[in-house]
């Protein structure tokens, strides 16, 4: 049986495209970088001051040595999202709140952490290359 057109038109996009990364907050870069080359038996994909990332298993692994949030030594989870600021609304409608500002790391990437209401804290990304996904 075909779907009317009325009933796929009010069919909502999905929000959450599905995991794409982990991020740890490190006070030492060159330190967790080391560590996770030697115990990954692996080389890094993305190597600069700012940021420094593996992919494993498909699943972007990255080290942030930003300590301006004040959660140091803390990872976040980072859901792929189609339109970040889109997602926000949506999110911050059904009660997340937003703990920083949506940041650009790099060409056309945004990412922000927010607390939903369990004061969780639930990373989103806009990454092109992984919306594609």
């Amino acid at each position: 049986m075909e779907a009317s057109s009325t009933t796929s038109n009010h069919i909502p996009r999905l929000l959450f495209m599905g995991l794409r990364a982990a991020v740890y907050k490190v006070r030492n870069l060159d330190r967790a970088k080391t560590w996770f080359v030697q115990s990954l038996r692996q080389e890094l994909y993305f190597d600069e001051p700012y940021y420094v990332g593996f992919n494993v298993g498909g699943y972007k692994l990255g080290f942030d040595p930003d300590d301006t949030t004040g959660r140091p030594e803390q990872e976040t989870v980072y859901w792929g999202m189609r339109d970040i600021e889109e997602a926000l609304r949506q999110l911050i409608a059904t009660g997340a709140e937003m703990s920083e500002d949506i940041r650009d790391v790099r060409s056309r990437i945004q990412l922000v952490p927010i607390c939903e209401p369990q004061r969780n804290l639930l990373g989103t990304i806009e990454h092109p290359l992984l919306s594609a996904s």
